[in-house]
């Protein structure tokens, strides 16, 4: 695991970034977009501890 990490690292060091373009600032046209309540109820299933229990199983 640890050997691919660093290679991960190694390389995008290397090519400096070149797997994939990403501006931060660049407005994205695919995204959709999402209520305040639908963000808390994401927000709530990725911390929920059955469901973290259920995926470590």
């Amino acid at each position: 695991m640890y050997v691919c990490i660093l290679l991960h690292n190694m390389i995008i060091e290397d090519e400096g970034r070149t797997i994939c373009e990403y501006d931060e600032n660049a407005p994205n046209e695919n995204s959709v977009p999402v209520s305040v309540e639908q963000q808390d109820l994401n927000r709530f299933s990725l911390r929920n501890k059955y469901t973290h229990q259920n995926l470590q199983a």
